[in-house]
C-alpha cells in the first residue's frame, strides 16, 4: 500500500507512510468527496494536494486485494463456515479508517479491530492493533511453557521450562 502511494504520489516512502496513516482510508463511503490530501513538496518540489477520495480508492484497491486473498484461503480450508463471531483485524494496516468496514462487506460477516489483551507492564504504545499478533502469540508460547513447568513433578523444575528457557535467552541475548 505504502509503496504504491510512493510511486502514484511521487513522494519518497516515509511519507507515503505518514499520508497513509494520517489522512489514509480504506473504505469509498466514509471519504467526503471535498476533503483533499496534502502531498508534502520534496527535493525542490512545491506542496500539491489531491482529492483524499483519490487516495482512498488507492488504498482500498490494495486493502480489498489482500482481504480478497485472505477470505479466498480461509474458504478453501472450509473454515469460513465456522467464523460465526467474525473476522478480528490486527496489524498496522486495521487502522486504517475504514479497514472494518471493508472487511464486513467482502467476507459477509463481522469484523472488528483487534487489541491485545490488557496485561500488568504492557505500556500504552504497545496496546495497539500493530502488536496484537506478536503480543498473543509471545502470551500463547507463554502459556504453554508455563504448562510444562507446572507439569514438573512436585518440588521439582523441570530445567526446560519457562522459566529456565527464558533465564537461558536473557543470557545469550545479553
Amino acid at each position: 500500500m505504502t509503496s504504491d502511494l510512493s510511486i502514484l504520489l511521487k513522494t519518497p516512502l516515509e511519507a507515503a507512510e505518514r499520508i497513509k496513516q494520517e489522512a489514509g482510508s480504506c473504505f469509498l463511503p466514509m471519504v467526503d468527496a471535498e476533503e483533499e490530501v496534502l502531498i508534502p513538496g520534496v527535493g525542490g518540489w512545491p506542496a500539491t494536494s489531491m482529492p483524499r477520495k483519490e487516495m482512498c480508492k488507492i488504498i482500498q484497491s490494495r486493502m480489498t486485494e489482500i482481504y480478497s486473498m485472505v477470505r479466498d484461503q480461509v474458504e478453501k480450508k472450509g473454515f469460513l463456515k465456522h467464523l460465526g463471531g467474525g473476522v478480528v483485524l490486527t496489524g498496522g494496516g486495521a487502522l486504517l479508517q475504514g479497514s472494518a468496514e471493508l472487511a464486513r462487506e467482502i467476507f459477509g460477516i463481522p469484523a472488528r479491530i483487534g487489541y491485545p489483551l490488557n496485561f500488568g507492564g504492557l505500556f500504552g504504545e504497545y496496546n495497539s492493533p500493530t502488536y496484537s499478533t506478536a503480543l498473543g502469540l509471545v502470551m500463547y508460547g507463554a502459556e504453554g511453557l508455563l504448562m510444562e513447568d507446572y507439569a514438573a513433578p512436585q518440588g521439582k523444575h523441570k530445567r526446560d521450562g519457562f522459566f529456565h528457557k527464558a533465564r537461558k535467552w536473557m543470557q545469550e541475548f545479553f
